[in-house]
Parts: C-alpha cells; structure tokens; sequence
C-alpha cells in the first residue's frame, strides 16, 4: 500500500537527526532562528501583539511557555500564537523565493520555541524541529506553485508545524501523520 504524503514527511521528520544534519545548514539554521527572534523583538510593544496576548491570557490555562520580550507564560498553543504574531508583525523575517512559490519559512519558530521550552527539548532537538520545517516547507515552495492554486506559501505552516511539534513531542511516524492530515483538513 502508498503512503500518504503526511505519511512520507512524517517518516522524514521521525527519522533526521542533528547528527544528520550538515554543519552548513546548522549554522543558516541558528542565524534565521535570531534573525526571527531578533524580529519578533520587534514586535512586543505592537498593538496587534498586545491584543493577542491579552485575548490568550483571558482564555486561561497553565503557563507552559514564554511570551517572547517578557516574563510571562502562557499555554504553549497561546504562546506560540503571541510569539507568532510578534514575528510577523514587521514583516521583516526570512523570505524564501523557492522555484514555484515563496514564503516566510521562520513562521514555524513561534511553534518549535513554545513546543520545545515546553518539553525541555535540548539546544540540538529545537535545532533538528526546526530544520525539518525549513525542509518541508522549502520541498514544497520548489516543487508546488501555490499561487496559481489561489493559495499562500502561509498554507505550508499547517503541513510544518505538527511535523515541528511532533518531531518535539517525540510522536510516533502514525501519529504524526495523522497530525499533519489533521492539521490540513
């Protein structure tokens, strides 16, 4: 029986490994990872982030995760959304012209902060989550040309984010694959 495409990135994202990971691509790694926070710093005291943030925090919930800029802490979904909406609020972070679509790849580090601060990931396991959502998203903005579909390269976020988590969370290929699926109906 074919395996799902959720199937085939989820058995990519189980297996690699920081080991596997080549020194150049480590380093482009850790420098989009503080250009994005770096960007994300500019957008703490921003309107937008100050709505969020206070919308999460009504909603409640165990502090799991930090708000980036602050001492504050958040479920890990509701961080991950502050901290994404800081990214994004300049509007400065990376950009990827892949061959067919474009996109801002770094909008999966909200995720894999939250996800690993909230699972005391080590240094090296945030670094291998975060360079399986680069790659994903990067395969898909080479091969795929979202806008004549009507899309945004945006839409990658829903196929690289559960991958990110999962591979943080340590889940299996079969449940990560069906994180994906969910995470794309």
């Amino acid at each position: 029986m074919a395996k799902t495409l959720a199937e085939e990135i989820a058995a990519f994202s189980a297996a690699l490994s920081y080991e596997s990971i080549p020194d150049l691509v480590l380093g482009k790694c850790k420098e989009l990872v503080l250009d994005s926070v770096g960007c994300a710093l500019g957008g703490v005291s921003s309107e937008p982030a100050r709505i969020v943030g206070e919308v999460m925090k009504a909603l409640g919930g165990v502090g799991e995760s930090t708000v980036i800029g602050s001492k504050r802490r958040l479920p890990v979904t509701a961080a991950a959304v502050v901290n994404g909406v800081m990214l994004r609020y300049l509007d400065f972070n990376d950009t990827d012209y892949g061959t067919k679509t474009g996109g801002h790849h770094s909008e999966i580090l909200p995720c894999a902060l939250a996800v690993g601060e909230r699972q005391r990931a080590s240094g090296r396991d945030l670094l291998d989550a975060i360079v399986i959502g680069y790659e994903i998203q990067c395969a898909f903005t080479d091969t795929i040309d979202f806008f004549s579909a009507g899309l945004h390269g945006v839409t990658l976020g829903a196929v690289a984010a559960p991958a990110v988590a999962g591979k943080l969370l340590k889940l299996d290929v079969k449940r990560m694959a069906n994180a994906i699926g969910l995470s794309c109906t």
